[in-house]
């Protein structure tokens, strides 16, 4: 059966669904692309404008148009050339991994073509889950993409729900954890309101640059609470005596370029910044891949002067930039365009003009990520 409507597709598409889930009809499969995909998304971003029964399902974290064995991607893209197609999903991180390379390899069984999942999260559709979350106290959002975290700062006014925004139905808002819980559920991103990580967010490991696949541990004093007991992110080096007098501002950069002027990196940018703890000093590199190496560095700083420190979390994409063309340079490749960064997998992207032998790009990868941190790819 085909349809082409979208009025006659969407009711079909729950008909369908619910068939299956009955087990009154066999698991066949049921192919939706085109304008009823993004129909189907629209619906189940804006539960609030739809019947309370389907409402209470999306809430509730049920997929109304989709079953269990499908991967509800919003769009399909094709690559001729590499015989490829990416999926792009709205929350590309809370995808069952496992279950996705199984069917991606029945397809490439099937096809001979490979499947992979775009790493690109959709920030439109996580502001707004953001809001049927927390509803109109939230003043700004912010995400990194790096630490696959988002951050929000609520005003101070009383946690009074909207209609139709809290998913219990229970006439409250949706407090805090619980709100991060789902946040973390949906899109398999961590939620941190008002500088505190949400105990219903993944505890961050003891171990310094984890989200950049450093194997330096950092020591466990680095990672704590403040005096009044409020949780300190782990991208934080503390004093390992809390009584310790913090230094004048400037003789602490002054010290922090001594430490660095033999070391192979030095930091970029040195700022005062501050937060719900107080003030702290913020150190930029190249990229944090880079920050976390000097970890023992970091933390004997941190000793030194009394200051908090933070490795700041943004790479440096013109730097990434020109060591990639210096590289391309010195080893002889040719590139097609411009080289493109990809902050969910901290590579530079980089498209080939002419063939190249492997042992040169092997070289420049590897030169590169020693520089700069992040990982470099070659694409034909």
């Amino acid at each position: 059966m085909v349809c082409f409507g979208t009025q006659t597709a969407l009711p079909l598409n729950l008909i369908l669904r619910s068939a299956i889930q009955n087990q009154e009809i066999p698991a066949v499969p049921v192919y939706v692309d085109g304008m009823v995909r993004d129909i189907n998304s629209m619906y189940t971003r804006n539960p609030t404008y739809l019947k309370n029964a389907l409402e209470k399902r999306i809430l509730k974290g049920n997929e109304p148009f989709y079953t269990k064995e499908t991967f509800s991607y919003r769009k399909l893209s094709f690559h001729n050339d590499r015989k490829e197609i990416l999926l792009q999903f709205d929350y590309p991180d809370s995808q069952d991994g496992a279950a996705f390379l199984e069917k991606a390899e029945s397809f490439a069984q099937a096809t001979g073509w490979s499947a992979r999942i775009s790493p690109s999260m959709n920030h439109n559709a996580t502001a707004l889950l953001l809001s049927v979350l927390l509803g109109d106290r939230i003043e700004k959002i912010s995400y990194y993409a790096e630490k696959k975290s988002y951050e929000v700062t609520l005003n101070d006014a009383p946690a009074e729900a909207v209609k139709h925004t809290a998913p219990d139905h229970t006439g409250t808002a949706v407090p805090e954890q619980e709100a991060a819980e789902k946040f973390r559920s949906a899109t398999g991103w961590n939620l941190v309101i008002n500088g505190q990580l949400q105990a219903g967010s993944a505890q961050p490991a003891a171990t310094f640059g984890q989200h950049w696949g450093d194997n330096r541990q950092c020591p466990a004093s680095s990672i704590g609470h403040s005096p009044a007991g409020a949780y300190i992110r782990d991208d934080f080096f503390l004093p390992e005596n809390p009584r310790t007098e913090t230094v004048e501002q400037n003789l602490a950069f002054f010290c922090i370029d001594q430490a660095f002027e033999a070391l192979p990196h030095r930091p970029e940018k040195k700022s005062l910044k501050q937060d719900v703890h107080g003030k702290y000093m913020e150190i930029a590199f190249i990229s944090p891949g880079v920050g976390y190496r000097y970890a023992p560095q970091l933390r004997e700083l941190s000793n030194q002067t009394g200051w908090r420190l933070r490795i700041a979390d943004k790479v440096n994409q013109n730097g990434l930039f020109k060591h990639a063309q210096l590289l391309c340079m010195k080893y002889g490749i040719s590139l097609a365009k411009f080289p493109s960064y990809l902050p969910e997998r901290k590579s530079v992207q980089m498209k080939l003009q002419d063939s190249v032998p492997g042992e040169s790009l092997e070289k420049a990868a590897a030169e590169f990520e020693k520089l700069t941190g992040c990982s470099c790819a070659f694409m034909n």
